[in-house]
């Protein structure tokens, strides 16, 4: 039922239980109106502002007309786009800001945010739009995306898309830690025994200093996680991997989509067999 209805029945329900005089009729209308104008606006308002905070881009391109067309698309969107300053370097930028969606030249910046991402958990969990120099094929990994240089700018606003939807949600990403301590060798192999036993779900953080990455439990099971550009079991044994750094447990965090599918008892008895065949392999 609308909102329009509602207030129209309000309307016939006070003209059926009093003696209405012309004045009524039309005090009636008048507010009806009026409630209906300040609950549109407040409606639309809303939803304004949701979309200009889950769809803020920084755009780091050479300036020119393209980049101009580029921007104006976006802002066409209804995109909240921000512009690299020339005088601001993109790690500087970014230190103080938390854009959805980066879209950057690879020529001029790829080396930087190859540094970045594997150091700042920000640029890492950020999703990237590459405009290339030429097309290049590339494995797919999660929240990147590479276009040529001259790619149409339609094409460049649906990669932008995807690639925020993609993107894990701000509940996914930054809640108050319930367990965090120092991370060694085994200690992310036992916490997630311990969490597949107790059948909880949330996010695990890891971090080494030069990466930053997070599993995602549901109901003791092992369900997504990310490392710098590799995602799902791959990420996994990376994180399995680090042998010092430190780790937070948030509880009752959703995760933001499903790549892993196997029991995590079986995952974790599989890493532990090939790490094992390894270092056999290595003399150990």
């Amino acid at each position: 039922m609308s909102q329009f209805d509602l207030i129209w029945q309000e309307i016939q329900r006070y003209f059926r239980t009093h003696q209405p005089e012309a004045s009524d009729f039309y005090i009636a209308i008048g507010v009806g109106i009026v409630i209906l104008v300040v609950v549109t606006i407040l409606a639309m308002r809303k939803g304004d502002s949701v979309d200009v905070r889950s769809r803020w881009i920084l755009v780091a391109l050479e300036p020119g007309s393209r980049t101009d067309s580029i921007v104006e698309a976006f802002r066409k969107k209804s995109w909240d786009v921000q512009i690299l300053p020339e005088s601001a370097g993109l790690g500087e930028f970014l230190a103080g800001f938390n854009p959805s969606l980066l879209l950057v030249d690879q020529g001029k910046y790829g080396n930087e945010l190859t540094r970045l991402e594997s150091t700042e958990a920000k640029v890492a969990s950020t999703p990237i739009l590459f405009l290339d120099a030429r097309q290049v094929d590339r494995t797919v990994v999660p929240m990147r995306a590479w276009l040529p240089r001259n790619a149409k700018i339609k094409l460049i606003l649906e990669k932008a898309d995807k690639l925020i939807k993609a993107r894990p949600g701000l509940q996914q990403l930054s809640r108050k830690a319930e367990v965090e301590g120092p991370l060694s060798a085994g200690t992310l192999l036992e916490l997630l025994y311990f969490q597949a036993n107790t059948q909880r779900t949330g996010r695990v953080e890891v971090s080494d200093g030069h990466h930053s990455g997070w599993i995602w439990i549901q109901k003791g099971e092992v369900r997504h996680a990310i490392v710098g550009r590799a995602e799902s079991v791959e990420a996994l044994h990376v994180l399995l991997d680090l042998p010092r750094g430190k780790f937070s447990f948030v509880a009752d965090v959703p995760s933001p989509k499903t790549t892993i599918k196997e029991p995590t008892v079986f995952l974790l008895h599989e890493y532990a067999r090939q790490k094992d065949e390894r270092g056999k392999m290595a003399g150990d």
